[in-house]
């Protein structure tokens, strides 16, 4: 009698390994994003070659390694989560499906990233907008990632060259752009006129 109590306890000790470590496995490999993964796991391919993982479709949270999203994708908007750390194998914390989505963890849950899961044009790229201007007294500026063409030669706050604001000229009261030079036609008070200068005085 002993000896079948010991042996049953062994067993029900290996099938709770077995079932921990079951449960703690990552998602199998499958070769065709969006095929239906065998075996006892019901969900589909995720873009990195892993049954369930983030990115894969889903109609249900088991389907997914992590949680399905109201948009029908592993780790999508509306997903439980608990962490944005980028989606791992043998990660603990519950992610969500990056970049298009990031996890509120005030709220628990994905949602969409302000980029939506696109790059953003850097500094570097080219801005949007024109790339060339037709008349030679127009210049190519750039202000917030937006490329404008613009009459250096009368625009206020882009005087004789892009950027350059006749309204932090020192002293003035009254200025404006003629051919692309900040003109000084009043100075503050307290400030005297001398030339197209105001100075203190």
């Amino acid at each position: 009698m002993l000896f079948q109590r010991a042996a049953v306890s062994t067993l029900l000790t290996l099938f709770a390994v077995h079932v921990c470590a079951y449960q703690a496995a990552p998602g199998t490999a499958c070769t065709g994003v969006g095929s239906a993964c065998g075996g006892s796991f019901n969900g589909f391919c995720a873009p990195d070659l892993f049954c369930g993982d983030n990115g894969a479709i889903c109609t249900s949270d088991s389907q997914c390694y992590d949680n399905c999203g109201s948009d029908g994708i592993c780790g999508g908007p509306g997903a439980s989560c608990s962490s944005t750390s980028p989606f791992s194998h043998g990660q603990a914390p519950i992610t969500c499906n990056t970049p298009a989505s990031t996890c509120n963890t005030s709220a628990g849950v994905c949602v969409l990233s302000a980029s939506g899961g696109t790059r953003r044009r850097s500094e570097e790229q080219l801005p949007f907008g024109p790339t060339d201007c037709r008349r030679q007294s127009d210049k190519l500026c750039v202000s917030n990632g937006r490329a404008e063409c613009i009459d250096v030669t009368s625009d206020f706050g882009n005087c004789g060259d892009c950027g350059f604001d006749c309204g932090e000229t020192e002293g003035a009261d009254t200025v404006e752009c003629v051919e692309g030079i900040c003109m000084v036609a009043q100075c503050r008070m307290g400030w005297t006129q001398i030339g197209n200068e105001c100075l203190r005085g």
